[in-house]
């Protein structure tokens, strides 16, 4: 009997044993876990912003010259900076800006049709339309790329109100 209970004993004891860690150095694996993710991501946005140029009138390859090229940042990069287009509008105004995103269109109560931009953050989970006026005149839908398509769009910022909302909004603009 005695050695059946000394088996068992030693049982428990080998087998709480197992994977369990100290609590200190769980929560110094952890902050070690993070501090690589964090330095991945400030990584990661470091250099969409070098790759960014810093010259207010970037000369593009084929000829364009944008203010600011959203098209040259990440997807996380680019939704925090239309983001910030709508939070801060003035600093915005009259710069040319190059964004990509998706297309979207539709009719008001007035019957006008609106045109878009809809851009994503990296999960895609939180969209942002920035909406924008050809400077020439096209007819919709046959002169306008199919609904739901990835564009790539130039225009002149500028904002309006709808409501207490701020909209964003490229004018003069045109399909690169």
């Amino acid at each position: 009997m005695k050695k059946i209970v000394a088996l068992l004993l030693c049982i428990l004891l080998l087998g709480s044993c197992g994977n369990k860690k100290d609590p200190a150095v769980e929560q110094e694996d952890k902050q070690t876990e993070n501090a690589v993710a964090q330095t991945k991501v400030q990584d990661d946005v470091q250099e969409d912003i070098s790759s960014v140029s810093t010259d207010p009138q970037q000369e593009q390859s084929d000829g364009e010259e944008v203010d600011i090229d959203l098209t040259e940042l990440s997807s996380t990069m680019v939704y925090s900076e239309v983001y910030n287009m709508v939070s801060e509008p003035d600093k915005y105004v009259d710069k040319t800006v190059k964004m990509k995103g998706v297309f979207g269109f539709y009719t008001d109560e007035e019957g006008k049709n609106h045109f878009g931009c809809v851009i994503t953050d990296a999960t895609a989970c939180c969209a942002q339309g920035v909406e924008f006026v050809l400077s020439e005149e096209r007819i919709y839908p046959d002169e306008y790329p199919k609904l739901g398509s990835e564009i790539t769009v130039i225009g002149n910022y500028d904002y309006f109100y709808d409501g207490n909302f701020i909209n964003p909004i490229l004018y003069n603009a045109y399909f690169s």
